[in-house]
């Protein structure tokens, strides 16, 4: 079972430090990830019979805050990088958190997966996932799109007694369109389900080593 720790920390103290806010900032992005995971989960395990409707939106759903909040904590990464004890704090965390770090140096500027990153995940937070795509273009082509094939031509609306049953299936389909043809550009070739779920794991990866990093890098500053 599980074994979990509480620790008293002294605002007082922390307040005293010149880098506390980007300290702060590194926590909330944290907060909001590790929920939004497990969140996640919830629609992977077992629903009852009204809500099973609601499990492929949600794990979309699921998937996609946490890109947009790992979006977000990468550019806090970036700030952390310039505060001047952070080469000393680094240097005490476990060796865990010092390999999570270096794995992802490459994902910010200057590193050479940054374009990667900005393509596939900066992206999908910008038009998918804090925003509904403003100018309306990638919707209509998803719409025209499916609509053009005998296999994907339907969609459906399922009611519910209160709101948090109901499910307009028609834009998680357009979702899904958007965020596999259009953001990761899955070429029609290919098996959907397989290159998507890859992507998916790449970027959780990224998200793995980021709170792996983190947590332990919180944990050290604040001894």
């Amino acid at each position: 079972m599980p074994r979990i720790q509480t620790r008293s920390v002294s605002l007082k103290m922390l307040a005293s430090r010149p880098e506390a806010s980007i300290i702060v900032r590194l926590m909330m992005a944290c907060n909001d990830m590790f929920l939004a995971n497990r969140s996640q989960g919830i629609y992977r395990g077992e629903l009852r019979p009204t809500e099973k409707h609601l499990a492929q939106g949600g794990l979309m759903y699921f998937v996609r805050l946490q890109m947009g909040h790992l979006n977000e904590a990468m550019k806090i990464l970036e700030q952390l990088r310039t505060i001047p004890r952070f080469k000393q704090i680094l240097s005490s965390c476990p060796s865990k958190a010092q390999a999570a770090y270096k794995r992802l140096l490459p994902f910010i500027k200057p590193g050479p997966k940054k374009v990667w990153f900005e393509k596939n995940v900066a992206t999908a937070r910008h038009n998918l996932t804090f925003h509904y795509h403003e100018s309306g273009k990638w919707i209509d082509w998803a719409l025209a799109d499916r609509a053009n094939r005998k296999e994907a031509e339907q969609s459906s609306i399922t009611f519910g007694d209160t709101g948090h049953l109901w499910r307009f299936h028609i834009a998680d389909a357009v979702v899904d369109s958007i965020m596999c043809r259009k953001i990761w550009q899955i070429p029609k070739t290919d098996n959907l389900k397989n290159e998507a779920d890859a992507m998916v794991d790449k970027i959780y990866a990224v998200f793995c080593d980021y709170v792996d990093f983190a947590a332990m890098f919180i944990s050290q500053y604040l001894k």
